[in-house]
């Protein structure tokens, strides 16, 4: 069985947020200090399915965050210098337009 290549993205500007944990229970602060960026699959891009082309941002964030598998709003409240670390890694997936702000 082959390993996952993960990617781990250190975060200039840790987040900490409450969290309830997968199985259910109390929130409870938690602090992320890195990413682990996943190695993509083709069904990631369900992440962005039914978002309209005018939400490019919701698209990117939304792929971010499943490649991630982190909440959206973890991804949300990455500051500038962690976000464009995780937007290079990411960019090379990106359906065409997404990334320079144009449509083919």
């Amino acid at each position: 069985m082959a390993m996952e290549n993960v990617t781990l993205i250190p975060l200039v500007s840790p987040i900490t947020l409450l969290m309830r944990p997968v199985g259910g229970g109390e929130e409870r602060e938690e602090t992320i200090i890195q990413l682990e960026l996943h190695e993509f699959e083709a069904g990631d891009l369900r992440a962005i399915d039914g978002l309209p082309d005018t939400h490019k941002g919701s698209m990117l964030l939304a792929l971010m965050a499943k490649m991630t598998r982190q909440p959206v709003r973890v991804i949300e409240k990455l500051k500038g210098p962690d976000f464009k670390a995780l937007a290079e890694k990411v960019q090379g997936f990106l359906p065409d337009g997404l990334t320079d702000g144009g449509t083919e």
